[in-house]
């Protein structure tokens, strides 16, 4: 008596995990998705609608509103890639074999593309030792690649060229570096990533223990909201060496010197003046 009562129970569960959801007898006819997770305008969507209670299959229409442009409510779910950013409200409904029918009023937010996110986990604590740190992408969406410079005190900090290496093996890094300088080329080898990532690993060391350590990260990467170039201060709130001041942006042409401007009044006899003459070009 116990085997077909087993057996009645594994096919009633296995009837009920080929539905989906997991439905209980005369529950009602409903959908579960009253909240859609956020599209980006560009970028490819699907989210399923989730019904769950009356008897399968079901049916879908949309029968007030209209979706984002560029999505379609197909089988359940609303694919497609949305065109237009704003929010967007319409009305669904659901139907099944008992000609039973239910609506649901649902909401979605279509949002611009986010700009990738480039750090360096920087210790919040003064440094002892040589320290490795990371350059990551935090977020991303289809990230390609990128052109990076990191500024440091060269005082205060020595870079080990021994130390820097790739982190990831989709990720091919080509570096060079000066005092107080690392610059990094960036690409993706094995497709746009658009998810969190380690790129480069690299190693500062304390010149005269303990200091802390400010970085300045200038960006300019390729993904799929365009080219976008940021600077980042990291750490220790300035960064003090002359040769770590505000970097130019990766790929610009330095700029021309500028002209020494006249010290007014001054006199060949007066200091000011003296020292104007000796530097001019």
């Amino acid at each position: 008596m116990k085997r077909p009562l087993a057996s009645a129970v594994l096919a009633l569960l296995v009837l009920l995990g080929c539905a989906g959801e997991l439905s209980t007898p005369g529950e009602p006819l409903r959908l579960l998705a009253a909240a859609l997770p956020p599209a980006f305008e560009g970028e490819p969507y699907e989210a399923p609608l989730r019904p769950t209670g009356g008897l399968r299959p079901y049916g879908f229409r949309i029968v007030d509103g209209e979706p984002p442009p560029g999505l379609r409510l197909e089988g359940g779910r609303l694919v497609g890639t949305p065109s237009r950013q704003g929010r967007f409200a319409f009305t669904v409904e659901l139907s099944d074999a008992n000609l039973s029918r239910t609506v649901q009023r649902l909401e979605l937010s279509v949002r611009p593309l986010p700009e990738p996110v480039i750090s360096v986990d920087v210790p919040p604590t003064d440094l002892q030792r040589p320290t490795e740190l990371r350059l990551r992408l935090e977020s991303g969406r289809a990230w390609r690649g990128a052109e990076v410079l990191i500024t440091y005190d060269a005082e205060a900090f020595a870079l080990v060229p021994e130390s820097i290496r790739s982190a990831d093996r989709d990720v091919i890094a080509i570096w060079e570096s000066d005092p107080g300088q690392l610059r990094v080329d960036l690409a993706a080898t094995a497709g746009p990533l658009s998810q969190s990532t380690d790129l480069l690993r690299f190693t500062l060391t304390p010149l005269a223990p303990p200091q802390r350590l400010g970085l300045t990260l200038t960006a300019a990467s390729e993904a799929a909201a365009g080219r976008s170039l940021s600077t980042r201060r990291l750490g220790a709130p300035q960064v003090t060496s002359p040769t770590a001041g505000e970097p130019e942006a990766p790929g610009s042409e330095p700029p021309e010197p500028a002209e020494p401007d006249e010290e007014p009044g001054g006199t060949d006899d007066e200091p000011g003046a003296a020292d104007h003459q000796e530097e001019a070009p």
